[in-house]
């Protein structure tokens, strides 16, 4: 009689799936999000490391003319004309390429200018900044990577230094003097500072708007989450109440002499009460097995379906509405074939 009501039904399960393509969908989507900064944390290290690098090239080159070259400024301008390429071209290069030129070149000029300067160059800032960048691209396992593969050339140059197996060929106190020598370090130093802050600035924005999004994701699970126990709680109560009537309806119906039946819109009888089979000799089930133009006269029959096609005719006009009722005479068979 009554509708099955099931938690699992089709729109609560659409709603689970809906949530699962949501939630693959949200997934892509900070995928490609990281992918971007990524791309721009390499891009604008590259920019800044070559537009602030710039001035300090020129005075190394300036100060290797005056104090003699060193293999460190041969291999400072090479590094640093390989960096220009992937900004030139870095539509065209994979991010793969650009990252290994950004950390090989902050890699291989700190190093070198380490081991030509020790630590009076300053060229330990790059290291420190390469290991910053393998951190934010690659997370905190690459960034312990760095540290160990910038760490290791150091110390082993500082047991060296320490133990008089290596020396430094420069006039350490002309250049601490040197006004070229303060403005590389200056540069250097307001150059690697700005390309963090930058890097960082990127990955602070993109986090503010990831717990933003959260949050907004959040509230809405939220009130989906209310809907959805509110329905299946409506749906609960609702199948109580039915059972509740259809449990009265069986008590009344199978206690009364009348007999009670529910017939649909198409005279197909679903439902016949116990008593039935007092007034017709029929059990309900094989009055519901039988064909209706076998239970009722065909003059009966006419006169029924007159009658409910003009009862539903004035239900769609609004002349009638759902606790509307008519009574109407039919002369139906009983078992043994005669009319009552």
């Amino acid at each position: 009689m009554g509708e099955n009501f099931d938690e699992t039904n089709p729109a609560i399960s659409s709603g689970i799936i809906s949530s699962g393509i949501i939630d693959e969908g949200a997934e892509h989507g900070i995928e490609d999000a990281m992918s971007q900064i990524r791309n721009r944390i390499v891009d604008s290290a590259l920019l800044f490391l070559v537009v602030i690098s710039f001035p300090a090239i020129v005075a190394l080159t300036i100060r290797g003319l005056e104090l003699g070259l060193k293999p460190i400024h041969y291999i400072q301008g090479t590094l640093y004309l390989s960096m220009v390429v992937p900004i030139v071209f870095r539509r065209y290069l994979p991010f793969s390429f650009r990252t290994a030129v950004l950390l090989s070149a902050c890699l291989i000029v700190g190093l070198s200018g380490i081991f030509t300067f020790g630590l009076m160059g300053g060229s330990i800032l790059l290291l420190v900044f390469a290991c910053i960048i393998s951190t934010a691209l690659f997370g905190r396992l690459y960034g312990y990577i760095s540290v160990l593969v910038c760490s290791a050339p150091i110390c082993v140059l500082g047991i060296a230094v320490v133990n008089g197996y290596y020396s430094f060929n420069y006039d350490v106190e002309l250049y601490s003097l040197a006004p070229l020598s303060w403005a590389v370090r200056i540069l250097g130093f307001a150059g690697l500072s700005a390309a963090m802050v930058h890097g960082s600035g990127m990955l602070y924005t993109h986090l503010l708007g990831s717990v933003r999004q959260l949050s907004d994701k959040t509230k809405d699970l939220a009130k989906t989450n209310k809907l959805l126990t509110d329905e299946i709680a409506e749906r609960e109560q609702t199948r109580t109440e039915l059972n509740t009537s259809e449990e009265k309806f069986r008590v009344l119906s199978e206690n009364v002499s009348d007999v009670v039946s529910i017939v649909d819109m198409d005279m197909t009888t679903t439902y016949v009460s116990p008593s039935i089979f007092e007034q017709r000799g029929f059990t309900p089930r094989e009055l519901l097995d039988t064909p209706v133009q076998n239970r009722i006269t065909p003059e009966s029959m006419t006169l029924l379906s007159n009658e409910l096609t003009a009862t539903l005719a004035q239900f769609e006009r609004g002349e009638l509405d759902s606790t509307a009722s008519r009574t109407t005479q039919y002369e139906a068979y009983r078992k043994d074939g005669s009319r009552i």
